[in-house]
């Protein structure tokens, strides 16, 4: 046994026979057993609707307890709850900024709460809060045609330009030559906030008047289709 480890055992005997000294005989210990969960007294977002993708949110919430050790948060946007972060208590606030960049979330309403542990294995939880990523059909903001009267076999250029709050996924050209709206051809991709869905329409061996319209589809739940005004030109 080392010299510091005999001075150290001979203080505590020391200090002992000290406070028997001073307590005729008797000595108090005090055992504090720590069986309360934190709590908490602020919780909450910066906002309760995203309006448009990537936007951000900022979660918060603080607590109370003498030995915190980390918090976990966790949200709810496909039906189960999934843990998004762990972090250790630096101070009493659990806080976490989250940008929404997802365009499939568009109309979802996401739960969300966070845990809290102290060191001693004691967990509590906040109630559920709510946000709403809100959701817009596409919109068509542009629409033109080359010619308003082509000749038989000349192509007409058709040009429409789209936005949506996420992301317009893609657009049909739609024609009624039988009184019946149907899709003409393939659709253009898009994939993008806002972007230009352009098509070419083939006169040959056609006379009269032809009706058209674009309808721009997002990848939000449904509706997430919105067609355009019907514009007309004449072959001749």
């Amino acid at each position: 046994m080392t010299a510091k480890k005999i001075f150290a055992i001979m203080a505590i005997f020391a200090a002992m026979a000290s406070a028997v000294a001073q307590t005729n005989g008797f000595v108090y210990f005090r055992i504090i057993i720590d069986n309360k969960a934190p709590k908490y007294n602020v919780f909450g977002a910066n906002t309760s609707t995203i309006k448009e993708i990537n936007e951000s949110i900022k979660f918060f919430a603080n607590w109370s307890d003498f030995s915190l050790d980390y918090w976990i948060f966790e949200w709810d946007i496909t039906g189960v709850e999934e843990n998004i972060t762990q972090e250790s208590f630096i101070t009493s606030w659990s806080n976490l900024t989250k940008t929404i960049d997802n365009s499939s979330w568009e109309g979802m309403i996401v739960s969300f709460k966070f845990y809290a542990k102290d060191e001693h294995n004691n967990w509590n939880a906040t109630d559920a809060g709510q946000f709403i990523v809100v959701k817009k059909l596409p919109v068509p903001e542009e629409l033109s045609q080359s010619d308003d009267t082509p000749q038989n076999g000349t192509p007409v250029n058709l040009s429409s330009y789209w936005t949506d709050n996420f992301e317009v996924a893609y657009v049909y050209l739609q024609t009624n030559e039988t009184g019946v709206w149907t899709n003409n051809g393939s659709p253009v991709c898009i994939n993008d906030v806002a972007g230009w869905a352009n098509f070419t329409y083939d006169t040959t061996g056609q006379l009269g008047d032809r009706w058209w319209r674009v309808v721009g589809y997002d990848v939000g739940g449904s509706p997430n289709d919105n067609a355009s005004p019907i514009m007309k030109f004449t072959i001749i």
